[in-house]
């Protein structure tokens, strides 16, 4: 009889890849306690790489301005409608390599309102030492004494220069293990929009399916579904039912979706939100014969504002808000499916409020929701 395990983690292993690294610790200006991320990045990103890089690492929704300050000069995304004092370096045309050293400081300001400035120092150029690439994950079978008694390398390959991430969805001896890659930018532009700047499309996102015999830790089938990225699985009795987000080719849009993973292998598409904004789902659980999805939306709101009398904009503290801005609100909303995928009900709770779902959790007789505002923990009955 196999020895039952206590915990089956995803567990990253580490191969050799042509790109250094950087070590660097990112610090939030100003707060007490300290606020603090020390990070492992890629030499060759660029500077937009690095700000998305920052805004998952430190919770903020990316949803407001940002600009580099390194060695004296501006590094941004410039606006061709702006016409009131230098314009700042377009941050997509500089990798890290050509602007970072050990040593290094930049600045890195993000929200030109409410001035959140971060201090960022390269700790380590780690090129020359170990050079890493997250090209693949691995199962580990922990006993109650806490020895890893069994492994299953789950490898990936491919670009993987995104990231990856995964999630572990157990049903008795039955396993499904989902590492999703993360959507990075084409090299080549694919036109321009209309403000005569390049437009990029967006690839290599998917989420990589292992079917998995838990009672033996071996890999039964392989699965990929393109342009989706898993966050939460739910047993059926024939299958799982997978929820995330999924998006369109070339744009980067998202909307929350669901698969169903049927026994034999087969990938069915259950469920799409039809909503105009973007929609996350970021857990699932099966209720009085339905399935419930829950999750957020992030819509994009103009705020308008006046500004009388004009004043000169004061550039030393860099805030340039003009009352035109949009803000981004949020909405987490629950959505009841039948089997078939049939949307049966929707509701939305905390209307208005920057929330993330991260996820759910069940009990005999309740759920809750969890996830964050901004930067605190948010637990709801649900």
């Amino acid at each position: 009889m196999a020895k039952k395990a206590k915990v089956i983690p995803l567990r990253r292993k580490t191969s050799r890849n042509p790109h250094g690294t950087y070590v660097l610790k990112v610090a939030l200006r100003g707060v007490k306690p300290p606020i603090w991320r020390r990070l492992r990045v890629a030499t060759d990103l660029s500077l937009r790489d690095l700000h998305h890089v920052l805004q998952i690492a430190l919770g903020w929704t990316d949803s407001h301005l940002h600009e580099f300050e390194i060695s004296g000069k501006r590094y941004g995304m410039p606006d061709p409608k702006e016409d009131i004092g230098p314009s700042p370096l377009d941050e997509q045309n500089y990798r890290l390599t050509e602007l970072f050293r050990k040593g290094s400081r930049a600045e890195y300001l993000y929200d030109f309102g409410d001035d959140w400035r971060h201090e960022i120092v390269v700790e380590q150029n780690v090129a020359a030492l170990t050079k890493l690439n997250f090209t693949a994950e691995e199962l580990a079978r922990i006993d109650k004494g806490g020895t890893e008694v069994a492994s299953l390398p789950l490898a990936i390959a491919g670009d993987t220069r995104a990231g990856l991430w995964g999630h572990l969805a157990v049903n008795k001896d039955a396993g499904l293990a989902v590492i999703s890659r993360g959507v990075h930018r084409t090299t080549v532009a694919q036109g321009f929009d209309w403000l005569g700047l390049s437009r990029y499309c967006f690839e290599g996102d998917a989420a990589e399916i292992f079917l998995v015999d838990l009672s033996g830790l071996t890999e039964k089938r392989r699965l990929r579904i393109d342009r989706f990225l898993a966050h939460s699985a739910l047993a059926l009795d024939d299958g799982w039912v997978l929820v995330g987000h999924a998006r369109d080719e070339c744009r980067l849009d998202m909307h929350a979706a669901a698969y169903r993973v049927n026994a034999d292998g087969s990938v069915v598409p259950l469920w799409r939100d039809a909503s105009p904004f973007d929609t996350f789902a970021g857990g699932v659980r099966r209720t009085g014969g339905v399935i419930e999805i829950v999750g957020h939306t992030r819509r994009s709101v103009a705020v308008p504002e006046e500004i009388t009398p004009f004043t000169m904009p004061d550039f030393s503290r860099k805030r340039r808000r003009w009352g035109d801005e949009r803000y981004i609100s949020g909405e987490v909303f629950s959505v009841r499916l039948s089997e078939r995928g049939v949307e049966e009900r929707r509701d939305f709770v905390a209307a208005g409020l920057p929330l993330v779902t991260l996820g759910m959790v069940s009990a005999d007789d309740r759920s809750a929701i969890f996830g964050t505002v901004r930067s605190r923990v948010l637990w709801m009955p649900h």
